[in-house]
């Protein structure tokens, strides 16, 4: 309904005019009009338009609490929330973040300096910190990668189904750096869903880190728990990817990654700022 507005909106009027922002009190019998002849449909519209971001809490509390509600609808609501976001109107950062979740995936995982392969089953998480800490868990805690073990407080943020209340301090290291098949970064603020897909699966490369960082280990949603499990795949090892005719081998990462580290270790912004849910509501 609220897209509905914009293209009705925007039919009507000068191609750069800006579009209202969302506030009810802008709705009179001038933009009704606007929006065409009938009065009911012209009314669902521009409400529609006036209180998403108020409809955003409840849902992402659905959202964070049941795999199968995201199954069932984010097919048809994220194409949606993210078409609604680009207009710059509506703050839905959080909510495209809850529907692109991966509930129970296949993540192929490539590690580009022992040439091993992993497929690593994941769902829950929240973006790709989380899912940083779950991987270096998984693959350097269970034994199958070289590389430091991320803490147990870190682990049991990212993975306890109990959520932490308040902000806990805790910080969480990079043990790889995360590359897409044609070399290009893949970065902590993305999420796992941005991560391409090679033969049916998200094909993920690992490299050794060009620099260290560091940021806060709160998921991004405390009520979503992550979790993964490995399968060690020697059928999945780098040079069986990297023959495909499709998949180029990865390429040096770029000049601007290379850089020395700064005098202090980049920290991760708050997580979930402004969509932290907390029995059924937000902190703001």
């Amino acid at each position: 309904m609220s897209g509905g507005f914009a293209r009705r909106w925007t039919a009507t009027g000068a191609a750069d005019e800006e579009l209202p922002e969302p506030d009810a009190e802008t709705v009179d019998d001038a933009l009704l009009a606007r929006l065409g002849d009938d009065v009911h449909e012209a009314t669902r519209l521009a409400l529609a338009w006036c209180t998403v971001d108020e409809w955003q809490p409840p849902a992402l509390a659905v959202l964070c609490r049941s795999a199968d509600v995201r199954r069932r609808h984010a097919s048809a609501l994220l194409p949606a929330c993210r078409e609604l976001a680009a207009l710059e109107r509506h703050d839905l950062k959080c909510l495209a973040h809850a529907l692109a979740v991966l509930d129970d995936e296949p993540l192929v995982v490539l590690h580009r300096p022992t040439g091993t392969g992993f497929e690593v089953r994941i769902g829950g998480i929240g973006d790709n910190f989380q899912l940083h800490t779950l991987l270096a868990h998984v693959l350097i805690g269970g034994g199958h990668l070289p590389g430091t073990s991320p803490s147990a407080d870190s682990v049991r943020l990212a993975t306890d189904p109990e959520p932490a209340r308040g902000r806990t301090g805790t910080v969480a290291t990079r043990a790889f750096e995360f590359l897409a098949p044609d070399g290009e970064r893949i970065w902590n603020e993305g999420l796992s869903d941005d991560i391409p897909v090679v033969e049916g699966r998200h094909l993920l490369l690992l490299d050794e880190p060009l620099y260290r960082r560091s940021w806060d280990a709160d998921r991004f949603f405390p009520l979503l728990p992550g979790h993964g499990r490995t399968d060690p795949r020697p059928d999945y090892g780098r040079d069986a990817y990297l023959v495909r005719p499709h998949l180029a081998r990865p390429r040096d990462p770029p000049a601007v990654l290379t850089r020395r580290p700064g005098p202090a270790p980049l920290r991760r912004p708050v997580p979930g700022a402004g969509c932290r849910v907390e029995g059924g509501g937000l902190d703001e």
